[in-house]
């Protein structure tokens, strides 16, 4: 890595020693060198700092995995400042289908009956079935247009989610509806019409499909009320057998408006030939002008029987590249500079010829696409319909007019007055040229039958009522339509007004169902309105379980004509029983504890069917009258609770052990940070070495890292009373009670270390003060409010676990959030975290920043010194130059 102040910073060429033969550049760096090591000096305990910082953020990490780990209240099977994480025992249910519990820290061992007498459940009324007005089939809103009915034409009908395309197998265009739908009067017999198809499609009897002559409609009906069907378009892919992309043309368009009209350069290629570059003139002011440039360009080039520029026709601010010769293949590139199609909005694009590849296995009956045409010159477009009645299984393949696929399609073309077409097949490939200059797009036809078969595009056509239907829509579709059975009531006013518990509501015809029921579920009603589209009916039910949970509805009793529950087919508050609301039942069990050999079960009543009695946490699955009793077995465990204080204290011991090697680490001060210059000639394992040993010690003895381990020290011996009926509670509590305490070795500086026995022995007998040993938590003040107030951190710390304490501890030295002054974490503070608005205003990221800045102010001014020496030495070779200039005059002159 070059090093010297010239070479990093200055850069310049300089022709030094051409009269004096000196090495300037060598004098000059020589001399820089005790001026460049005030930068290294500077750069050196920048990079101190930043080891520093690093290190600082490490430990932040650290305290951050051990928070996580054992203080968090999203891990309650781990925090340690809850009672949850010192369960001793473990619940097993005799079935646990009916119900599951589990063990508590505060659940004695023993066995437990419990006898459910009820569930909890919701507040519920279950509308009326059938409440669609379509719910025993669908019926299109508009007439049957049999001349449509060819074969080869297609739609799609979907039966209970399964999907299926019914392509006609003939044609039917002569045909009644009564006929086409079925020539036979056991719909399972049919074989001819929709019917035959769609037994075929989906198994006899279940759709049946009849024709109205009169009506000029034809009904879908499935073969179950439970069952929906419905009728869409199928889709039309035709285009892609014939080896065309849906809208493939001989065109290009510009992406967006154009808004620089200052010409440029771009070049066109036509097929493989060579590439032409175009400089279109500038002086351009609009569209129209930009577009007379880049024509002259192109006639300029000869290029104009191949390319030509026009206006888009539907945005008069874009512009079009059309290819004149659709057999040709033109390929517009980016200029090298001052690129005009960027300015164009169009960027480099290819223009393929219009032939594609034949798929042959596709049958051609009935299938259809789309030529549409613009022409510039007469600012027309058309679309021209190609309608195909045939299977052409080659090029020659012919129709029973004698006619090829390619002629077919110039037949009609021309018979819809299109001129300037050639169609034509070779080889399996399909070309359409057209030299006039007009835009080709060919684009997939009619999507299939469903208007034709009477159902119109804004009809949903499925047997169910939907969703997204407005209220007024839902009442006043078609009768042969689906809709709801008893239509809403608007009166003389467009809204309906109903109430839920106390909630008004007013809804106006205009919405759609779904939105009301998403305002209903959204309310403060406290209720969940839903439709069950499988039984066509309305369900409505509370929010909560329990005796407490309620529905009280009525339509608007101010307008005895709003009838918004009565079209949904769910009573009110006064057609119920008695007139009385719906309630919901509460969760009710007898728990009776066996140990004490005496039968006086307690009855036990809450509002969900998860809760806690006798420490145990119950939740109950199902109810069955015949079932009168579960046994409950809570059996010691204190395997897992061992393996779990093992692991906290472990991760204790790496924490104390980290901290305290960054505390007691010798600093190795004869290894100081590298120089770029020390660096460069250095191996990668030497350097790697040397850093190691630069690195230690940086932050020995360090009174934000002292503080956190004397704390943490402190936590552990300081006295916990614990709450307990025992006399033996009334005296103070320490980790050493339940056989935790701190290493006998100096080395190990505040270790913990574990009497297993006696662990063992302390949560058999007492696991109640083994949990507030480390859970208690009676001060009532949170640690957010002690933050400001020593008072209150005294009381908390006093009243409060080692869990609490230690929490408060690390909180102290990595809390994100600020106190009253303003200050976060002490390690935040001093070091940053990343992440953390921290890491750009920690008084590390300060002084390093401030170091930067010196680094610049000293290099500006070597900068300077360094140019003032290559002056020095310049106007030495000048001098020295004049004095050999003399000298030769002299001597010319003695010669003479």
């Amino acid at each position: 890595m070059a090093s010297n102040i010239s070479n990093i910073l200055n850069n310049k060429l300089r022709m030094t020693g051409m009269s004096t033969g000196l090495d300037v550049e060598g004098m000059v760096q020589k001399l820089m060198s005790v001026e460049r090591a005030k930068v290294d000096k500077v750069k050196q305990q920048k990079q101190l700092k930043e080891w520093q910082r690093d290190d600082y953020r490490s430990v932040t990490n650290l305290l951050r995995g051990f928070r996580d780990e054992y203080f968090d209240v999203l891990k309650p099977s781990t925090n340690f400042r809850s009672e949850g994480a010192f369960t001793a025992t473990g619940a097993t249910s005799s079935k646990p289908e009916i119900l599951t519990a589990t063990a508590g820290s505060g659940a004695v061992p023993g066995t437990y009956s419990i006898v459910v007498n009820s569930l909890a459940t919701n507040a519920i009324k279950n509308g009326s079935t059938g409440i669609s007005r379509g719910y025993n089939g669908i019926t299109g809103s508009g007439t049957v247009d049999m001349t449509a009915m060819r074969q080869g034409k297609e739609f799609t009908i979907t039966l209970d989610g399964i999907r299926k395309t019914i392509i006609l197998d003939k044609d039917y265009s002569a045909y009644s509806e009564q006929t086409f739908a079925t020539n036979n009067a056991d719909p399972t017999l049919a074989t001819d019409g929709l019917q035959k198809l769609l037994n075929d499609a989906f198994g006899k009897g279940k759709i049946t499909v009849t024709g109205n002559n009169a009506g000029h409609t034809l009904t879908f009906r499935p073969a179950t009320s439970s069952s929906t069907v419905s009728v869409s378009d199928s889709t039309n892919t035709y285009v892609a057998s014939m080896g065309f992309a849906s809208g493939q043309g001989n065109s290009v368009t510009s992406s967006s408006d154009i808004t620089d009209f200052s010409g440029g350069n771009f070049t066109v290629q036509i097929d493989s030939g060579a590439e032409v570059n175009l400089t279109v003139a500038s002086g351009a002011t609009d569209t129209n002008s930009l577009l007379n440039n880049i024509n002259a360009a192109l006639v300029g080039a000869g290029l104009d029987i191949n390319l030509q520029a026009v206006k888009d026709p539907d945005d008069p601010e874009r512009i079009k590249f059309i290819s004149i010769d659709t057999s040709r293949k033109v390929t517009i590139k980016a200029g090298t500079t001052n690129d005009l199609l960027a300015k164009a909005k169009v960027g480099s694009s290819v223009i393929n010829p219009l032939s594609g590849t034949i798929d042959y296995s596709v049958s051609d009956i009935g299938k259809s696409f789309k030529i549409s045409t613009y022409n510039p010159a007469t600012s027309t477009k058309n679309t021209y319909t190609i309608d195909l009645q045939y299977n052409y299984t080659s090029d020659a393949s012919t129709d029973a007019n004698g006619r090829t696929l390619s002629q077919e399609i110039q037949q009609q073309l021309s018979a819809q007055g299109a001129a300037g077409f050639t169609v034509s097949i070779s080889g399996g490939k399909l070309n359409i040229t057209n030299t006039s200059g007009r835009e080709i797009k060919l684009e997939n036809g009619d999507a299939g039958l469903k208007e034709e078969l009477g159902f119109a595009s804004s009809q949903d056509s499925i047997n169910r009522i939907g969703l997204g239907e407005t209220l007024e829509s839902l009442s006043t579709l078609n009768a042969a339509q689906a809709g709801l059975a008893t239509p809403f009531n608007f009166g003389t006013d467009t809204k309906l007004t109903f109430r839920i518990n106390t909630v008004t509501f007013s809804v106006d015809k205009s919405e759609t169902l779904g939105s009301v029921i998403e305002k209903i579920n959204n309310s403060e009603a406290g209720v969940k309105l839903r439709y069950d589209s499988l039984n066509d009916k309305f369900i409505m039910e509370s929010k909560t379980t329990g005796a407490s949970s309620v529905i009280d509805n009525t339509n608007n009793p101010d307008d005895a004509a709003d009838n918004f529950f009565t079209a949904l087919g769910i009573k009110t508050t006064a057609q119920e029983t008695g007139g009385e609301p719906v309630r919901g039942t509460d969760a009710s069990i007898t728990l009776d504890s066996t140990n004490d050999g005496v039968d006086n079960g307690t009855l036990v009543t809450r509002s969900t069917n998860d809760f806690t009695a006798s420490g145990l946490s119950i939740s109950l699955k199902s109810f069955d009258a015949a079932l009168t009793k579960v046994t409950v077995n809570v059996n010691a465990n204190a395997d897992d609770l061992v393996a779990k204080i093992k692991n906290f204290v472990n991760k204790y011991n790496e924490v104390v052990d980290t901290i305290n090697k960054k505390l007691t680490d010798k600093r190795e001060r004869a290894y100081q940070p590298l120089t770029d210059e020390q660096r460069d000639s250095m191996k990668e394992d030497d350097i790697k070495k040397w850093e190691e040993k630069a690195k230690t010690g940086l932050l020995r003895g360090d009174s934000i890292l002292s503080s956190v381990a004397d704390s943490m020290r402190k936590a552990l011996y300081d006295n916990i009373y614990t709450d307990s009926a025992d006399e033996s509670s009334k005296l103070p509590q320490t980790l050493a009670s339940i056989g935790i305490t701190t290493s006998s070795y100096y080395q190990d500086r505040g270790k913990l270390v574990i009497d297993e026995t006696k662990l063992r022995d302390a949560i058999a007998k007492t696991p109640d003060k083994v949990s507030q040993l480390f859970t208690k938590d009676d001060s009532g003040i949170s640690y957010t409010d002690a933050l400001n107030d020593k008072a209150k951190r005294a009381e908390r710390y006093k009243e409060s676990g080692l869990a609490q304490r230690l929490y408060d501890i690390i909180q102290d030295a990595i809390r994100t959030t600020r106190n009253n002054e303003g200050q976060k974490g002490a390690l935040l503070e001093k070091a940053g975290m990343i992440g953390d608005i921290s890491e750009f205003t920690s008084l590390l990221y300060k002084e390093i920043d401030q170091d930067n800045k010196k680094i610049d102010d000293i290099n500006d001014r070597l900068i300077d010194k360094e140019n003032k020496y290559y002056i020095k030495f310049s106007n030495l070779e000048r001098m020295l130059s004049q004095m050999n200039a003399q000298g030769g005059w002299f001597a010319a002159q003695a010669g003479q």
